[in-house]
């Protein structure tokens, strides 16, 4: 029994040892794939402990990024601004508190030289965090670039536009004022409509600076009659009439030199449209309802509005409680009642608008 107790002992241990020896292998194994995982590695990555030393660092050859493997030992304090410190560590004890990645991203400055950079924070049940950090210095300064070429791209196109309407106001002593008050009732109508789920966010200004260029075609009219005091012949109205349409033709003319500008669309639909009416008896296609473009319906209400309460060649302006009347009875024949509906909710401010500019 002895002796066979003694072999199964043997046995076990043997089994024991072989155990051990596949695991230190498999081990073995487990360290080369991590460190393979590592060395392949562009961005730099850091192991940080949970009172913020760094207990390992990796920084690739090609890394373009200010710390070294000699910050190991190092607080990541040490490193950063000031004013990004809190964050970093807000951060970073919320990756340790819920076991959860977390980001972060800031300036790293060693030596004066900063860098911009995001940090992705990986827990570890040891209760340190892996820091994979990407130097994102590039691309910032790429957005940077894309900020000012836009930036740039909208005061050509505002420049575009403004001229543009300085060419329809040349052609009429009374048109500047009225270009600047029709542009800020449609920014007006544009804002309490919440037009930010009509039209792209970046492009809800490109329609109410649009509403400059809404008489441009007058300037095709003859100046016989474009200065006409007093009423004009049925005949003479008629050539008025055709204004919206050779405003459609200048801006397709624009639209052949510039390319496909993105105010242009809604400079069209503006000029084009801005006389129909909601019953389908406007010029010069005779649209109705919904077939009328948003922006063209607003642009009816701004512009009749302004003709009311202003003074013109053939009548004396109108006071702002009957120009807001002859709206209101307008709903439904010559306006949107939907946009009739905003008018009324800021008409107050129309008033304020029609007297200070």
């Amino acid at each position: 029994m002895t002796s066979s107790r003694a072999a199964g002992r043997a046995l076990g241990l043997s089994r024991l040892r072989r155990r051990c020896l596949d695991l230190e292998e498999e081990l073995r194994r487990e360290r080369s794939r991590s460190a393979a995982i590592v060395e392949a590695l562009t961005d730099p990555l850091f192991v940080v402990d949970g009172d913020g030393f760094i207990r390992y660092g990796h920084v690739p050859e090609e890394a373009s990024f200010p710390l070294g493997e000699g910050v190991v030992g190092h607080r990541v304090e040490e490193f950063l601004e000031a004013e990004e410190l809190e964050r970093h560590y807000r951060t970073y004890r919320r990756c340790l508190s819920s076991g959860e990645v977390k980001s972060f991203s800031g300036t790293f400055s060693v030596e004066g030289r900063h860098r911009s950079y995001r940090t992705r924070f990986s827990p570890v049940e040891d209760g340190s965090c892996v820091a994979l950090i990407r130097d994102v210095t590039g691309e910032r300064e790429a957005e940077s670039r894309l900020a000012c070429r836009a930036a740039e791209l909208e005061r050509h196109q505002e420049a575009i536009i403004g001229s543009m309407a300085i060419l329809a106001e040349s052609r009429d002593g009374g048109t500047g004022a009225h270009i600047e008050r029709t542009k800020a009732y449609v920014r007006l109508l544009l804002e309490t409509s919440g037009a930010a789920t009509l039209y792209p966010p970046e492009h809800v200004d490109l329609v109410w600076q649009s509403a400059a260029l809404h008489d441009v075609g007058k300037v095709g009219v003859p100046d016989a009659i474009l200065l006409k005091p007093g009423r004009l012949t049925k005949e003479e109205f008629d050539v008025i009439k055709q204004h919206p349409l050779i405003g459609a033709r200048i801006l397709e003319r624009v639209e052949a030199i510039l390319g496909k500008a993105s105010f242009i669309p809604y400079a069209r639909e503006i000029v084009e449209y801005h006389h129909e009416r909601w019953d389908g008896t406007g010029y010069p296609q005779g649209l109705k309802g919904e077939a009328i473009p948003f922006s063209a319906r607003l642009m009816a209400v701004a512009d009749v509005y302004d003709a009311l309460v202003t003074e013109r060649p053939y009548h004396e302006p109108m006071g702002h409680d009957e120009a807001l009347s002859v709206i209101v009875g307008g709903g439904g024949s010559h306006f949107d009642p939907a946009v009739v509906a905003l008018f009324l909710s800021c008409a107050d401010r129309f008033g304020e608008i029609s007297r200070s500019l």
